[in-house]
């Protein structure tokens, strides 16, 4: 930023151009330390560049999106949405699978937690289960219960939410029913703590003393994005 367009001046003398050149060849070594072949930069416009090759970034202000040329350099590829509210560039995706049980408790209870370890304070977690859930009981009202927390910090990701449940009355025996279930919590920057933490599955049952719920097969996946 300190080159100086006008000089040297018509006037000076051959020394002055010297120094000049040197200057040029400092700033340009200085501004790309490590280059040693080609380089592609990032184009910035609402239209593609005229020239480009594989690996040539361009910031498509018409879109949002910011795209790069594939390695044939035959189309261009979406990496990741450049306003804020897009979705952003992926960090990270983590993926817990747990097999899950039955159990009879009627106020929210940890069953399985996963460590979690962020790449970045700045970024949201979404996170995604799925697995079947299943309640039974008799002459009850029963519904199976789920949330996902932070436990390390006592932040629910999730609300309250009813996977499955049933309204069974007049029948002395049991009812017992299955459900595939999938929920989703998004965890803000804002709301969690920095650094690493548990993140915490809990269930519970609306009625204990007569009946029980659970769920197996889960799978979750935490999707980090900037």
């Amino acid at each position: 930023n300190e080159l100086d367009k006008n000089l040297p001046q018509p006037g000076d003398t051959i020394s002055e151009g010297d120094i000049h050149l040197r200057t040029i060849k400092e700033a340009l070594k200085q501004s790309f330390p490590n280059v040693d072949n080609p380089v592609n930069c990032i184009h910035t416009g609402s239209t593609p560049p005229t020239h480009h090759s594989a690996g040539t970034v361009w910031f498509d202000t018409s879109s949002g999106l910011v795209k790069m040329r594939d390695i044939d350099d035959t189309q261009w590829l979406n990496m990741a949405h450049g306003q804020s509210g897009g979705l952003g560039s992926t960090l990270k995706l983590d993926v817990f699978n747990w097999s899950g049980g039955n159990y009879r408790n009627d106020t929210p209870e940890l069953k399985k937690d996963w460590s979690m370890n962020p790449l970045s304070d700045n970024s949201t977690i979404i996170v995604t289960l799925s697995g079947q859930a299943n309640v039974w009981g008799g002459l009850e009202r029963q519904e199976s219960k789920f949330k996902l927390s932070d436990v390390t910090n006592g932040f629910d990701i999730t609300g309250n939410v009813t996977a499955i449940g049933f309204n069974h009355v007049n029948d002395a025996n049991n009812f017992e029913i299955y459900s595939y279930t999938t929920f989703k919590g998004v965890y803000k920057p804002e709301d969690r703590q920095s650094g690493p933490f548990d993140l915490g599955l809990y269930g519970w049952t609306s009625s204990a003393n007569d009946g029980g719920s659970g769920i197996t097969g889960v799978t979750v996946e935490a999707l980090e994005i900037e």
